[in-house]
């Protein structure tokens, strides 16, 4: 019967443990607010493409708010999250850098956010609920007298 009890226990704690790692898992979202595109090119109109990109907050003069690279078209965009003067700095890596300050206003820094990814209430009550059925069956079957 100890046996028994311990394999049980072996197999809940298996399945128990990508549900626990999945705690750490990614999710998305949906941001309705507007976001501040540019696009950075070279005097003769190719596109600054990969070049690296540095985003300051306002006020903030070493840690960027988003540090990431143009695309192939020279575009970069980012959300800014507070009114002000924004910096931007892109250097191609290559000698070629420019700074740009891109004014925020208040009403493009208001934050709306739909959460697409999270699970209803009701789904993830019903998951619950049916995880502690499962585990008291078991332990009812655990239990039992054999034949």
């Amino acid at each position: 019967m100890s046996r028994l009890l311990l394999f049980f226990s072996a197999w809940l704690w298996t399945l128990a443990a990508p549900s626990a790692a999945g705690a750490h898992g990614v999710i998305a979202t949906t941001e309705t607010r507007p976001a501040v595109a540019l696009r950075f090119n070279y005097s003769d109109g190719e596109p600054l493409a990969y070049a690296q990109a540095r985003v300051f907050a306002p006020g903030q003069t070493t840690l960027e708010h988003v540090n990431a690279r143009t695309d192939i078209a020279g575009r970069l965009a980012f959300v800014p999250d507070r009114p002000g003067e924004w910096r931007v700095r892109v250097d191609d890596g290559m000698g070629h850098a420019m700074e740009r300050s891109v004014s925020v206003t208040e009403v493009a820094a208001r934050l709306h956010v739909q959460d697409d990814s999270a699970p209803p209430l009701a789904e993830r009550a019903a998951l619950g609920a049916s995880l502690l059925l499962n585990v008291t069956l078991g332990v009812a079957l655990a239990r039992r007298p054999h034949s």
